[in-house]
């Protein structure tokens, strides 16, 4: 079951409809994840200008885009010709945001004076937001263009960072997106794009692919296939921090997840481990109804309502049969009982062996079993390694004192138990009869006595159809018989 150490992770249960996002405990996790953890959908709010709210995308957004890969929920506030001061007002008048993800691209407008400035409204945005999970998405605009994102024209960085870039990632570090660099290496294979021979020349130059921009408005705005592109750089980066885990767009609604190296395993059926202990999940989804077992590389074990409960002693199925779990574990040494519903069971190594016919004990005494179930019907004998015992109704009797019958012969129980040593009388319902070491001698014929007097045997029967005289075999007495008893 539990291949490639898949993880569980804890999700928080849906808050409801209309709020279910509002509250997000600040939660991160380390690139390549594998391990345990609790695990949040954020809200996603993305902030800038145009490059956010999609222009030039034909209703293409990279929020809309980030949307569907996150499978998170996704506020785009991107505003056509906004400046970076009204960017950073907007962001402080939507108030806190320190449970949420701020995904921010701006500058291409202006209003800033150098890259200290830019950098510091950067900064007063996310702390106004109380916001220190973030990610920076840097210009895509072309670095031989005339404006003041590169400070001069005729500038080919190739795939060098320019000093924009730079003086982001120096302020900022892993949170920031290189976005040109991004979408010149991935942007024409995300979208399943050709390379053509310009494509590959602008790339050493440092420039974007003219098949992800929309250059009939300027070399800034991309379009659809460049908007997609941005929004799996975003994506990667979200993976990377930590915010989010790969087919995230396959969780609906929070809840426990598996997840395998940063990759969410939707199609995951098994157990799974956390802080709080092992869980069982169908599908991807933690099942809570979950009763029955499940298997790991450490063997089977057994689950209630979800949970492996290490305190269960006793039966379990699967479409192999039923098994014996002894504190959650099967137990393939176990033989013996075990109980459910339908009544008490025989184990052998851990597993119902319905061929079973014989006797077991628990600690209420010992028991008959026919078929692998205990037979409350039986009446009579059955042996185990100690010897020959008498059941009634199913159960050991240990005060029966009389004649039992098997497939050889009759015999004679004492206190339950097959007595060797006897030799004497015993009566059933058809007579009384002669048994000789325990057991029934039909070729007996002679004297035997019990409490009621001395009798007469032909055949290890009394015969009471004789009377008459009888001469002692062994002894050569002579004794007077009447109607099977001896008189004389």
């Amino acid at each position: 079951m539990f291949q490639k150490n898949k993880i569980i992770i804890l999700i928080v249960a849906l808050l409801g409809a209309a709020g279910a996002f509002f509250y997000r405990p600040q939660q991160t996790y380390a690139a390549g994840f594998s391990g345990m953890t609790f695990y949040h959908r954020f809200l996603i709010n993305c902030w800038g200008d145009s490059m956010t709210a999609g222009q030039g995308g034909n209703g293409v957004t990279y929020p809309r885009v980030l949307k569907e890969l996150t499978g998170f929920p996704v506020n785009n506030f991107g505003v056509s010709g906004e400046t970076t001061y009204e960017i950073v007002d907007r962001s402080a008048e939507y108030g806190d945001q320190s449970g949420d993800i701020m995904i921010i691209e701006m500058g291409d407008n202006g209003t800033w004076r150098n890259m200290d400035d830019l950098i510091k409204q950067y900064q007063n945005m996310l702390d106004e937001a109380d916001c220190s999970n973030y990610i920076i998405i840097s210009s895509t605009d072309d670095p031989n263009d005339t404006d003041q994102i590169w400070g001069e024209s005729g500038y080919e960085p190739g795939m060098r960072d320019t000093w924009y870039e730079a003086a982001l990632k120096d302020a900022f570090g892993e949170h920031v997106v290189t976005a040109r660099k991004y979408l010149i290496e991935n942007g024409l294979s995300i979208n399943g794009l050709d390379e053509t021979d310009e494509d590959r020349e602008r790339a050493e130059k440092g420039l974007i692919s003219l098949q992800l921009r929309n250059y009939w408005i300027d070399n800034t705005h991309l379009n659809g296939y460049g908007y997609r592109a941005q929004a799996h750089a975003v994506y990667e980066k979200g993976i990377e921090l930590g915010y989010w885990f790969a087919n995230g767009g396959d969780v609906t609604s929070d809840g426990w997840i598996v997840v395998e190296d940063d990759v969410i395993q939707a199609d995951y059926t098994g157990m799974a481990l956390n802080e709080y202990g092992w869980w069982y999940f169908k599908d991807g989804v933690l099942d809570e109804n979950y009763t029955g077992m499940a298997v790991n590389e450490y063997g089977w074990w057994y689950f209630n309502n979800g949970y492996l409960d290490m305190n269960y002693t006793g039966m379990a199925v699967n479409e192999y049969g039923w098994w014996y779990f002894n504190n959650g574990y099967l137990d393939m040494n176990y033989t013996g009982m075990a109980v459910n519903e339908y009544g008490w069971w025989y184990f052998d190594n851990g597993y119902l062996d319905m061929n079973y016919t014989g006797m077991a004990v628990n600690e209420y005494g010992w028991w008959y079993f026919n078929n692998g179930y205990l037979d409350m019907n039986y009446t009579g004998m059955a042996v185990n390694e100690y010897g020959w015992w008498y059941f009634n109704n199913g159960y050991l009797d240990m005060n029966y004192t009389g004649m039992a019958v098997n497939e050889y012969s009759w015999w004679y129980f004492n206190n339950g138990y097959l007595d060797m040593n006897y030799t004497g009388m015993a009566v059933n319902e058809y007579g009384w009869w002669y048994f000789n070491n325990g057991y029934l001698d039909m070729n007996y014929t002679g004297i035997a006595s019990n409490e009621y007097g001395s009798w007469y045997y032909r055949n290890g029967n009394i015969a009471y159809d004789y009377s008459g005289t009888v001469a002692d075999t062994y002894s050569g007495k002579i004794y007077t018989v009447q109607n099977g008893l001896v008189i004389a």
